[in-house]
């Protein structure tokens, strides 16, 4: 969880009471070699990032309110701009 509330930690530490699954939180100050380290984790396959949802960038409020009901399963990512290949330049005005 990223920057999570005291009541998150409460329900999220409760929800794992008898289950094979742990759960953990760690800040983190987010430098360059933090951020490689994460990289090779998830290339090797050692680290696997849960989605549980995708939304576009509009529907930032709605996505805020799931997130905050505490049912989520995963994070919830927002698209904000479409991916297209590096090589492409961004399209100008025409």
């Amino acid at each position: 969880m990223a920057n999570p509330g005291f009541l998150q930690i409460v329900r999220a530490r409760w929800a794992s009471r008898g289950s094979r699954k742990w759960v953990s939180f760690a800040a983190s100050s987010g430098t360059s070699e933090d951020l490689a380290y994460l990289r090779g984790l998830v290339e090797a396959g050692r680290l696997h990032p849960v989605i549980g949802r995708s939304c576009p960038l509009g529907e930032m409020v709605e996505a805020h309110r799931y997130a905050e009901t505490g049912q989520k399963l995963g994070n919830v990512v927002v698209v904000v701009a479409s991916s297209r290949p590096r090589s492409q330049p961004p399209r100008g005005p025409t």
